[in-house]
């Protein structure tokens, strides 16, 4: 079952990953690796059955807490501040502010390989998308994605930069998170050179085109036409401005 749980997880299954290993809680209640790979799950799915998006945030939030209080029952206390460091990032407001202190204290004794200071937030976010590049370029969609939700977590993609949005955007694509996807597709129509906002065009028209969105796609469309002077001589182009015309 374990196996089966992380196979599923591996291949970017995650909803029936958190699934399996949920199923295994019962007999491993207070073991903090199952909590931590549940958390990971639901964090990376963002689905469970009919649970909405926001309710399963929070799911992942109350398991990823569990394990840490279990490392630090275990005596743990290196992997519960090294898990901390994890998620402090995503959950920016939601961690209780106790437990902040108390991880703080505990890095302070050099427990755990993360030092827990005020972050600069900057240099994160620059990590985490040379990361997300790294990842897409070897081919590594599943921790690309991984990186791509903690930079959404800090509310960062408004920041990245565009070859960042369309690796991260196809990332998204690849892990079935169309909503993500649209949306960094968007930025990349904005801000992308001519062939990068054509990529995105083309990607939303699939997904808007005749919808009540397809107004925003005829948006996009004439901002990169007032952007990119030639785009005229590209069939492609001309194609897309013909079927939004009709």
């Amino acid at each position: 079952m374990w196996d089966k749980a992380r196979d599923l997880k591996e291949e970017g299954y995650h909803a029936l990953a958190a699934e399996e290993f949920l199923a295994q809680l019962p007999r491993r209640p207070n073991d903090p690796i199952i909590h931590r790979e549940i958390g990971e799950c639901l964090y990376l799915s963002q689905s469970l059955g009919r649970r909405g998006k926001e309710d399963v945030r929070r799911l992942a939030l109350a398991h990823f807490l569990q394990a840490i209080d279990h490392h630090v029952h275990r005596g743990e206390k290196a992997e519960a501040v090294d898990l901390y460091a994890k998620i402090r990032v995503l959950y920016v407001k939601e961690i209780p502010p106790s437990l902040v202190e108390r991880m703080t204290t505990l890095s302070g004794k050099g427990f755990g390989t993360a030092v827990i200071l005020p972050q600069d937030m900057e240099k994160k976010r620059v990590h985490l998308e040379e990361k997300l590049k790294e990842r897409m370029n070897e081919g590594d969609h599943v921790q690309a994605y991984a990186a791509l939700t903690e930079l959404v977590g800090m509310d960062a993609v408004g920041k990245m930069g565009p070859l960042g949005l369309i690796l991260g955007a196809e990332a998204a694509s690849r892990s079935k998170d169309a909503g993500l996807a649209e949306r960094m597709f968007e930025q990349v129509a904005l801000r992308g050179d001519e062939r990068q906002s054509l990529r995105a065009l083309l990607y939303l028209g699939r997904a808007w085109l005749k919808t009540p969105r397809q107004s925003r796609l005829a948006d996009l469309y004439r901002i990169s036409r007032e952007r990119h002077t030639n785009i005229d001589m590209n069939p492609e182009w001309v194609e897309l401005g013909e079927k939004l015309r009709s």
